[in-house]
């Protein structure tokens, strides 16, 4: 990132990878134009015309309206000067700012030198908007880029290898702990990053919180991995860019109100304009994995050029009939099992409660969150065949039955997170119980503690290993064998 002394130049970003602006590396300026903003409506025209921008009025001072006059002056500044520098068809997006003053543009890049010329050179023109000779200015400006040196072209990591990448609100790095067991249990070198660090066949490489951009590098980096599983977090897409050109399979697991206000997103919709940014870069011949029963994740599918393959807990979700209409599959629950939906036919994999990280059924998350799971190694491994043809009559199975029994076992998955509810009620003696309807006519299982019942899934989420082992169990155990039990813990 570069900064200039110049009080109208509040931010330079260079992002180097696929972004909120663009599916490639840009520039990001965030420039203060209070000057701008507040100039007599009659002025304002006269700044616009000068450059040659004459569509729209400038509305009057500090309106909504003059806002958004100045995210288009801008954006046509941008362009301007590009041309005078002999660059043409400059692709430029422009949007309010994180504060009532600032606007945001965005433009791609191919040499970073020369890209942050540019930016330095639109903020010291911005700086003097008002004064006039502003159309002579840009030339000279323009003419001046034409000398800088330009500097090194992106450096982005390529895959060689089938890739995912995973982002979300909630649920991230379980799915991408998920898929890597999976993986490695269908006989894959598996490398793969989240928030804990980063990991290659199961041992730990470094650890961190490794869910941007170099945890991208780093993974893909490792020798003799034949699958890539990366969690990518808002904040390094902000920051600098996703880090990869590319993926095979993408995941958005859901949105939802989370960090807002930070990185100038503060609603739902900027959120997830933020987290489509993956499913802009796969594939088309890839896969997106949405989340049918999130309308923001779903919607999604519109942006990318692969094939939707969605994933409801609800089997009679719209977007599961539209994906295979157009094209794509589905995975859901029916009769209790998980099941693959393609175009008419039911391909049923194993029952719910054969999956451990679902506690035998009762975290609406985690089975979200092995739906989707189960999408991502069904497309990974039909990747995989391109490109590893020694184990294509392997990879190729026609179900993930059996590799889907290897989830991880229930002392080796992480805390089950994100379910709504109180952690243990006063240990010691409590009565367990079969409680409400789940799925398809299966019942929960219900924790009385003194006071009112609440249902295992949100107390394991507060338990520690052990208790959670214990819950485990008794769940299994009523809803299974429709068992009494009385546990001490």
């Amino acid at each position: 990132m570069a900064e200039t002394a110049e009080p109208t130049l509040v931010e330079l970003r260079v992002l180097d990878g696929a972004n909120l602006y663009f599916p490639r590396p840009a520039v990001k300026l965030t420039l203060e134009v209070p000057a701008l903003l507040s100039l007599p409506e009659e002025r304002a025209a006269a700044v616009a015309a000068e450059v040659g921008l004459t569509a729209g009025s400038p509305g009057p001072p500090g309106g909504e309206q003059r806002r958004r006059f100045a995210t288009r002056l801008l954006a046509h500044l941008v362009r301007r000067t590009a041309a005078a520098a002999g660059v043409r068809a400059l692709a430029v997006r422009s949007r309010p700012g994180p504060e009532p003053t600032q606007v945001v543009v965005a433009y791609p890049w191919r040499r970073q030198h020369a890209a942050e010329a540019l930016g330095r050179a639109v903020a010291e023109l911005v700086a003097g908007v008002d004064a006039p000779g502003l159309a002579e200015r840009v030339a000279r400006q323009g003419a001046a880029l034409r000398d800088v040196e330009p500097g090194p072209g992106p450096s982005l990591p390529v895959p060689r290898v089938p890739t995912v990448a995973v982002t979300g609100t909630n649920g991230k790095t379980t799915v991408t702990r998920l898929i890597a067991h999976m993986g490695r249990c269908a006989g894959l070198h598996v490398g793969w990053s989240n928030t804990d660090g980063i990991y290659r066949d199961g041992e730990l490489v470094e650890a961190g919180d490794w869910s941007g951009p170099g945890g991208a590098a780093r993974v893909l980096a490792q020798p003799g991995i034949e699958l890539a599983v990366l969690e990518t977090a808002r904040g390094g897409i902000l920051r600098r860019g996703v880090g990869v050109a590319h993926n095979d399979v993408a995941v958005v697991t859901n949105v939802s109100a989370d960090h807002l206000g930070l990185g100038g997103i503060h609603t739902l919709d900027q959120l997830a304009e933020v987290k489509a940014t993956i499913v802009r870069i796969t594939r088309p011949s890839g896969w997106v994995v949405l989340n049918a029963d999130d309308p923001r994740t779903l919607a999604m599918r519109r942006q990318s050029r692969a094939r939707p393959f969605l994933f409801a807990l609800d089997p009679d979700a719209p977007g599961l009939r539209e994906a295979q209409s157009e094209g794509g599959r589905a995975a859901t629950v029916l009769d209790g099992d998980l099941v693959v939906l393609d175009h008419g036919r039911v391909d049923r994999l194993l029952p719910v409660l054969e999956v451990p990280v679902t506690l035998a059924g009762l975290s609406a998350p985690n089975l979200a969150n092995a739906l989707e799971a189960m999408d991502l190694l069904d497309e990974a491994w039909r990747a995989a065949s391109r490109q590893l043809p020694l184990q294509v009559e392997r990879l190729l199975m026609p179900h993930v039955r059996p590799e889907f029994q290897c989830m991880p076992p229930l002392d080796e998955r992480e805390h089950v997170e994100h379910l709504p509810g109180a952690g243990l009620a006063q240990p010691g003696r409590a009565r367990v119980e079969r409680h409400q309807p789940i799925v398809d006519g299966r019942e929960r299982v219900a924790w009385h503690a003194g006071g009112q019942p609440e249902l295992l899934g949100p107390i394991a989420a507060k338990a520690g290993d052990d208790e959670r082992k214990t819950l485990a169990r008794v769940a299994h155990a009523h809803l299974v064998e429709s068992a009494t039990e009385r546990v001490r813990i």
